[in-house]
């Protein structure tokens, strides 16, 4: 997957790319930005002497974007059907089972907050060119 972004600052042998947050992005969580950011800064290796100002086209890997959605969706899923499935075989009533599912859902979603803050500086990212931009984009 590709994602056209523009170097807003460079830090040593690294350059901070700055992209647009899409509708897609507002669910996952893996970039560590929230709903309501409107852009996400990423800092990159500088592997192609972009400087700042420059549009850059950035590599992530498809396991990456897919791992990210499986951590995103699967583990809160997981954790409360497992938690609501002790309930239910333990013999619970629904309001309790109910509450239980809620809160462990809750609980999947710190683990994916606590995974996603903890790995995403292993995330495999890279510049793969620059862009040439027009006077008019407002990127």
């Amino acid at each position: 997957m590709t994602e056209n972004g523009r170097v807003i600052g460079l830090e040593g042998d690294f350059a901070v790319v700055r992209f647009d947050r899409r509708s897609a992005c507002d669910k996952c969580g893996m970039c560590g930005g929230s709903a309501t950011d409107k852009h996400i800064d990423v800092r990159l290796k500088n592997d192609c002497d972009v400087k700042t100002g420059d549009g850059v086209v950035v590599e992530i890997k498809s396991q990456t974007v897919l791992l990210s959605a499986v951590i995103a969706y699967l583990i809160p899923l997981a954790v409360a059907i497992g938690a609501m499935l002790v309930c239910y075989f333990a013999g619970a009533e629904e309001w309790l089972t109910f509450t239980v599912f809620m809160l462990a859902l809750l609980v999947g979603y710190l683990i994916v907050h606590w995974v996603a803050k903890r790995f995403s500086k292993r995330i495999d990212m890279r510049i793969l060119d620059k862009v040439t931009v027009c006077e008019g984009d407002s990127k």
